[in-house]
């Protein structure tokens, strides 16, 4: 995200609307949320092992807690779950459960990101 402007965008639009991106957008971002999510659900389990002090897991939680708020990753872990153990899908659904879900415009305001469609105009 912090490389360049274009995986930004993608990555605003993405978090809104996971199923309004077009294929290969799907494919970039569950790319980078399959990598984030496989290391956040190996600290769940070295935090359920307590080989991580409760300190440093309230940071990952805080992430988990905060990035499942937004609906495009509620779609995309709808879809990619099964790429997770059973253990960590449960710990998700909890949170979002417990957490309300965003309505989608956390990133309304980021300045030169629109839409593809809006991109692909004439």
């Amino acid at each position: 995200m912090a490389d360049t402007r274009e995986f930004a965008c993608l990555y605003t639009r993405g978090v809104a609307d996971f199923e309004g991106l077009d294929a290969a957008e799907r494919l970039r971002f569950s790319a980078f949320y399959m990598s984030t999510y496989l290391q956040l659900q190996e600290m769940h389990r070295l935090a359920d092992r307590g080989a991580m002090d409760a300190d440093t897991w309230a940071g990952f939680h805080g992430l988990l807690q905060e990035t499942t708020r937004y609906p495009g990753v509620r779609q995309w872990f709808a879809i990619r779950r099964t790429w997770f153990s059973a253990r960590f899908q449960a710990y998700v659904d909890e949170l979002m459960q417990q957490t309300p879900s965003l309505d989608g415009t956390a990133y309304d305001d980021a300045p030169g990101c629109q839409t593809a469609a809006a991109v692909d105009a004439p």
